[in-house]
């Protein structure tokens, strides 16, 4: 079991972050069973839970991040035996490695079975996981737009011509 997935954020990151959450623009997550992105929260938030939480170094590099995505009727976020009735179902998509206490990639589904006395849920788990050996971190720089390179070379065009008319 691995946690694959990508996201953007609406900038840089600030410099020294411990735990910091931020929210991304657009995100995709997978444990190879189930999915979810961006367009699934927007499409039904009720139904999620999601938190990316970052730590970052004097340069704003990611040291280190936890991410939950969570799907289901839940009632307090992470816990699974707050599932409100028997048949319900969460899906639990995590991941987190660095300076975080914890090391792992998860992918869970939980089913409610039974309502406890205290209105809890008794689950039935099923799920894959990698303890200790989360999945490896990679970051990629944004391409800068045709447009701008298109822009700067025309720009550059017509300085030419201007400084060509002056000469002659």
């Amino acid at each position: 079991m691995s946690v694959t997935g990508t996201f953007e954020l609406p900038g840089l990151l600030g410099n020294n972050l411990t735990g910091s959450q931020i929210t991304p623009t657009s995100f995709s997550f997978s444990d190879g069973v189930n999915t979810i992105t961006d367009a699934d929260v927007a499409g039904n938030p009720s139904l999620y839970n999601v938190e990316f939480n970052f730590h970052t170094d004097s340069g704003g590099d990611i040291t280190s991040w936890s991410i939950y995505l969570d799907y289901g009727p839940v009632s307090t976020p992470f816990y699974p035996g707050t599932l409100g009735n028997v048949g319900d179902t969460l899906v639990r998509i995590h991941t987190t490695g660095g300076q975080f206490t914890t090391a792992w990639d998860i992918g869970t589904v939980f089913t409610c079975t039974a309502i406890n006395t205290d209105r809890s849920c008794a689950t039935d788990m099923e799920f894959g996981d990698i303890t200790s050996s989360p999945g490896t971190w990679a970051v990629s720089s944004v391409p800068v737009p045709a447009a701008v390179w298109l822009f700067g070379s025309g720009l550059f065009t017509l300085l030419g011509i201007t400084r060509l008319k002056k000469v002659s």
